[in-house]
């Protein structure tokens, strides 16, 4: 199943997550993390132009290490004139490749800015400066409007333990339905599935309730919660690829180990049938 895995990239150059108390990772460490995911059969890489200098660490790996052939997404980092050419090939430049496995939108509102160009840009690009398009999404609804669009062929929307099958489940499907390829990401929801309760932020406290019951399930079941969350997107047929991150190579390490291990089919069911209600609170770019 690894090769179903995408390693993401953002803490290579921002300190990200409401879990994270190590911060920025360093060069040395990023170079580990992505020599060992190679070496444990993960081929694709998500970054971004706007997750501080991770490009351009990624770029100067490919560029020491050749013999490593990945496949990597980026997202584009617009300017202040909306230069669709310039990012891309500021990307391009930064990551050391000629093409992208799939360039991507940075959200919803990106790709409405040029929605009524992309025909003339995949045209002019697709199959020589990337091979995808895609846009990455928050909402149902945006995904209703971006499944509909011929030119885009790539969604990447968060999919987890609480925003899960029954929040998602339905229009994914639709999405694969219609020919979509789809990844998931956030699928520890920036590591709140883990934190101690005692820590989690006043305004998140209401998601407090539904952790605690997962935690029993997995204490009753005798697996653990990373076991669960990585094993949960997995189970579903519409996901093509499932997208984490890592702060540490023992982090990434111990991810592995959860990668074969399986989750039963009730506990499966249990999940799915989640329902949090508090559905704004699923949203990170809220937080």
């Amino acid at each position: 199943m690894v090769d179903k895995f995408i390693l993401g990239t953002v803490h290579f150059g921002l300190d990200y997550g409401i879990n994270n108390d190590v911060g920025k990772i360093s060069e040395d460490d990023a170079f580990r993390i992505l020599m060992i995911s190679y070496q444990n059969g993960i081929r694709t890489l998500d970054t971004a132009g706007n997750y501080g200098n991770s490009e351009k660490i990624i770029g100067r790996f490919i560029e020491k290490n050749p013999e490593f052939v990945w496949k990597v997404i980026s997202k584009l980092k617009l300017n202040a004139e909306n230069d669709f050419e310039s990012a891309l090939e500021m990307s391009l430049s930064n990551l050391n490749v000629e093409c992208l496995e799939s360039l991507m939108f940075h959200s919803f509102s990106d790709y409405i800015k040029f929605k009524d160009h992309l025909q003339f840009f995949n045209q002019r690009f697709k199959g020589k400066k990337y091979k995808k398009l895609g846009v990455s999404l928050y909402t149902n609804e945006e995904i209703g409007v971006v499944i509909s669009d011929p030119n885009i062929d790539l969604i990447q929307v968060p999919f987890n333990l609480l925003d899960n099958e029954n929040q998602r489940g339905d229009v994914l499907l639709k999405a694969k339905n219609i020919g979509k390829e789809i990844h998931v990401r956030s699928i520890f929801l920036q590591g709140l599935v883990f934190m101690n309760e005692a820590k989690v932020p006043f305004k998140l406290a209401q998601l407090n309730r539904y952790v605690r019951n997962l935690q029993l399930l997995c204490k009753e079941n005798e697996f653990s919660m990373l076991q669960l969350a990585i094993q949960y997107p997995l189970t579903k047929g519409y996901i093509d690829q499932v997208l984490f991150g890592v702060d540490s190579v023992a982090q990434l390490k111990e991810n592995f180990k959860c990668i074969e291990k399986r989750i039963p089919e009730n506990i499966i069911r249990f999940v799915d049938n989640i329902s949090v209600k508090e559905k704004e609170l699923l949203n990170p770019s809220k937080w």
